[in-house]
């Protein structure tokens, strides 16, 4: 006869934590390096722990697919027609970035909770833009 030391059908318990927002506004994010000492930092840090923190994932196929539905409307989503730049991916980002790249004069989408920008450069890391890095700078 067979030992069996661990019975097959024990269930396992599985632990889930939940860490609530430290901001009660939901359109709020932390600055990128409020607990970070600037001077301590040069710009490429800063332009990287910023691309880190608040640039979250590629989405031109989500984007491409929310203008097929309707979702976005089609204007609203190109007011950059009238200009040289080309869009080349967008990108879902915090909303701290999306407000900062707003500044810099980038297009950016906020439309159904989400704030998407759309690059214009495109082969490169994201925090090697020199609209990151001027938001690094700043």
């Amino acid at each position: 006869m067979a030992c069996r030391r661990h019975s097959l059908n024990k269930p396992k318990t599985i632990k889930i934590a939940y860490i609530p927002p430290t901001n009660t506004v939901t359109d709020q994010s932390p600055r990128p390096l409020s607990n970070v000492k600037l001077k301590n930092m040069d710009r490429e840090t800063r332009a990287k722990r910023i691309a880190d923190l608040h640039v979250f994932y590629g989405q031109n196929e989500v984007v491409g697919e929310l203008i097929r539905a309707g979702k976005i409307d089609e204007e609203y989503t190109y007011p950059f027609v009238d200009t040289e730049e080309e869009i080349f991916e967008w990108w879902l980002v915090s909303p701290y970035l999306a407000r900062e790249l707003k500044e810099q004069g980038e297009v950016i989408i906020d439309a159904l909770g989400c704030h998407w920008w759309g690059r214009t450069t495109s082969g490169q890391a994201v925090y090697m833009d020199g609209v990151i890095q001027k938001i690094a700078g700043e």
